[in-house]
């Protein structure tokens, strides 16, 4: 029960992290009051491997710095180090894939996977080795994990490391109506690498409204939500010359066996070793009157 509330989204909600699902009664059991409002500001969690935030504004989100874990029981867990969760008071934004069923198929591996999930990683190899539907190798944990305030805005980073020396990077900030997010990717041998970067939105595809491609950037805008909001993206590519950035359709499972629609967005590239960085912004944005 603790853990539930130290993860909780909202009154009703929480993330489908790992190989974790929505159960109805299970939700109805462990819903809070109405009232329920998440503590503000940021902090670590230690024994979770979560870092967890709220600011004014309405931000809530979950910066995952762990590693496969527990240790006795590895086989539920996704390779999932940086990636991000994140909601706008009873709004999801980014969110987790979820898991779909535990065959040991493309599917089950590809949901599992760093590519499947919202975190900075590269194209040609996960950071944790798996096997079957359940079986866990090598996996890596975030280092150089810290977490700060100043003036009422949260921030986060951590980063870690391909056996090859490839170091990843992430730097989350808060501020007013904006969550920005630096990734980097750094080839500390110069060899060259392909870095990869998906982000599953919690949008269905026909909720775009804008958007506008450019060679080194991607920016989009999102009709009203249910409570009204809109929202406006965008990635900014630094350090490569052409990379690949694409929109499309996808799903996320809420329910064991069941998807419901959502939207991707992918970047990659391919480099010859100096550093890349991708820089994405999301902002709620101000209906007018």
């Amino acid at each position: 029960l603790a853990w539930n509330d130290a993860v909780r989204m909202t009154s009703t909600e929480w993330p489908d992290i790992n190989d974790s699902w929505h159960d109805s009664h299970v939700v109805s059991a462990l819903a809070a009051p109405a009232t329920w409002a998440p503590r503000l500001g940021v902090q670590q969690l230690t024994a979770t491997g979560l870092i967890r935030g709220a600011s004014e504004a309405g931000w809530r989100w979950l910066f995952d710095v762990g590693d496969v874990s527990p240790a006795f029981n590895p086989g539920h867990s996704h390779s999932d180090v940086l990636s991000l969760m994140l909601h706008w008071t009873n709004d999801a934004i980014l969110v987790d894939p979820g898991v779909l069923h535990y065959s040991p198929n493309d599917e089950r591996r590809f949901l599992r996977s760093c590519h499947a999930h919202n975190g900075p990683c590269l194209a040609s190899e996960d950071h944790t080795e798996f096997a079957g539907s359940f079986r866990v190798g090598r996996s890596v944990g975030a280092v150089d994990v810290a977490v700060s305030e100043t003036e009422g805005e949260p921030q986060a980073r951590g980063s870690y490391c391909y056996p090859r020396g490839v170091a990843i990077h992430r730097r989350l900030s808060v501020a007013g109506n904006t969550v920005r997010l630096v990734d980097t990717w750094t080839s500390r041998s110069g060899r060259p690498i392909v870095p990869w970067l998906r982000f599953l939105w919690a949008f269905e595809p026909s909720q775009l409204e804008v958007m506008f491609p450019h060679v080194q950037s991607l920016v989009f805008t999102t009709k009203p939500t249910a409570s009204g909001s809109r929202w406006g993206v965008s990635m900014i590519v630094r350090g490569v010359e052409r990379p690949r950035l694409s929109v499309g359709e996808s799903f996320r499972a809420r329910e064991f066996g069941r998807t419901v629609p959502a939207t991707e967005t992918v970047f990659t590239a391919s480099c010859n070793g100096a550093e890349i960085s991708v820089e994405t912004s999301i902002t709620r944005l101000t209906l007018e009157p």
